[in-house]
């Protein structure tokens, strides 16, 4: 499927309570979408709530207006080594997946339909990280 009307997004999200995202950026030679240090400050864009982080994050993104899953995958995952496990020998992790998300819109008379493809590629590429997997599909009258 390259292009519909749905929204995805695709990434990699790493944390831990002693995680380094340098180090993780050095060991991993990619530069992330977003990440933050134990002990940071923050304030939230919405509510502009504060906190300190309590545990380093690390993640990497791509997001797109079209639900092309499959491309962005690959896109993502090209950033990698295909024969390498993304996370086995980083130091500090306390929790590590790959995310899926897909959210379309529903029909007028409710209900809906949102769907993506994963190609053989992907399946494989995505086994090659040792992450879990998660998916979230969300379709919504909004």
């Amino acid at each position: 499927m390259n292009k519909s009307n749905y929204i995805s997004s695709v990434g990699i999200y790493l944390n831990g309570k002693d995680m380094n995202p340098d180090g993780i950026t050095t060991a991993l030679r990619v530069k992330p979408s977003f990440s933050r240090h134990r002990g940071d400050y923050w304030v939230t864009s919405t509510t502009r709530k504060s906190g300190i982080v309590k545990a380093g994050v690390w993640s990497l993104t791509t997001d797109s207006n079209y639900g092309a899953v499959s491309n962005d995958i690959t896109q993502l995952l090209s950033q990698f080594p295909s024969d390498r496990k993304i996370v086995s020998e980083l130091e500090g992790i306390d929790n590590s997946f790959f995310d899926i998300f897909v959210a379309g819109g529903a029909y007028k008379k409710g209900g809906g339909l949102c769907k993506f493809d994963l190609s053989r590629e992907n399946i494989t590429a995505l086994a090659r990280t040792g992450l879990p997997l998660f998916m979230t599909i969300s379709v919504t009258d909004e």
